[in-house]
């Protein structure tokens, strides 16, 4: 016979497995269309690879020197973009953000060393004209997704 502690477990296991397979998109409509065009390329070149369940992208005042941030676990990220830098950036720098992020939560991959000033992914944004942010994007694409 099952005890009351053992429902309660089982009650809270499935509640749990429920609740991070629920599907939760909250975007704030302004940088709504960086990951719509990402994602884009994402599906063209990584169609198998499964998305975090639940996708969080927001302002939020960062402070000093950090102009974004991506946080992950268990199917789940969030990206925060420090709204002070984004208003004074140009939309090519805006856009190069939202894809330096979105390569952290999506992809799962990291900064590269800050001698490559010339990557998307140096931990510093140096601005690149949009053919080769498109290029080194596309170049990470293909490295987690190579079939």
């Amino acid at each position: 016979m099952v005890n009351k502690r053992t429902w309660f477990l089982l009650f809270f296991v499935g509640l749990f497995f429920t609740y991070v397979n629920i599907p939760l998109r909250e975007i704030d409509p302004e940088l709504y269309p960086y990951y719509e065009e990402f994602l884009g390329l994402y599906n063209d070149i990584c169609p198998k690879k499964e998305l975090p369940t639940k996708t969080i992208i927001r302002f939020n005042l960062k402070g000093g020197v950090v102009i974004g941030t991506c946080t992950r676990s268990y199917k789940r990220s969030v990206i925060e973009i420090d709204p002070v830098n984004w208003y004074l950036s140009t939309l090519n720098d805006r856009r190069q953000l939202m894809f330096h992020e979105l390569t952290h939560c999506l992809l799962s991959l990291g900064h590269v060393d800050e001698r490559y000033i010339n990557n998307y992914m140096n931990p510093v944004l140096y601005p690149l004209e949009q053919h080769e942010l498109n290029a080194q994007v596309i170049n990470n694409l293909r490295y987690v997704c190579p079939d």
